[in-house]
């Protein structure tokens, strides 16, 4: 065992002395990740983004606008008293979402936090595979993607960004493959 710790320690030496701060310092920034993305999501707190979201399709669902932040107070009041904040996105994404709506906002908010991370890992295996890397490296793409603050922070707030990382990563992967027509 500490001939083990003895090696490391000489492999250590060998790096250079940039690359070693570059890795103490993406360690500092990746390592509190888990720690802070497990006290934070468990258990799943209800999402910021998310919530603009789902009162704008239920807005939708009932005929309004989903930009009058007076329906959208109107809505969360149902729903009990949370933070509401504008929706800015399109009308087609409230469009999109309306099936979500007809969910409860505690069902719909564990649905989306659920295909978040279902996008996030087909993104990871879109890129590991467009990507050409080594084997011992291609292990460590989902695990760098989970520690990144700004996943975890779309994972938080229930944002957009990994539906955009999947349908980006698709859109390279189907790049430069032929089309087929009826």
């Amino acid at each position: 065992m500490a001939s083990m710790g003895k090696g490391f320690l000489q492999r250590m030496r060998q790096v250079p002395p940039l690359d070693l701060a570059l890795l103490l310092i993406l360690g500092g920034v990746l390592i509190p990740g888990p720690f802070i993305a497990f006290t934070d999501l468990v258990p799943l707190p209800l999402q910021l983004d998310f919530t603009a979201y789902y009162l704008a399709a239920q807005a939708m669902l009932r005929g309004q606008s989903p930009y009058d932040f007076a329906v959208l107070r109107a809505l969360a009041a149902e729903y009990g008293d949370f933070q509401v904040v504008a929706y800015l996105y399109p009308p087609t994404f409230a469009v999109i979402l309306r099936p979500l709506a007809l969910l409860s906002l505690p069902v719909a908010n564990g649905v989306w936090f659920a295909l978040n991370v279902l996008w996030l890992v087909i993104a990871c295996i879109v890129i590991i595979r467009l990507v050409p890397l080594p084997r011992r490296v291609m292990g460590l793409i989902p695990v760098i993607a989970v520690l990144m603050p700004a996943v975890h922070h779309t994972l938080e707030l229930g944002q957009i960004n990994t539906l955009l990382l999947v349908l980006l990563a698709g859109a390279l992967w189907a790049f430069g493959r032929p089309v087929r027509t009826g």
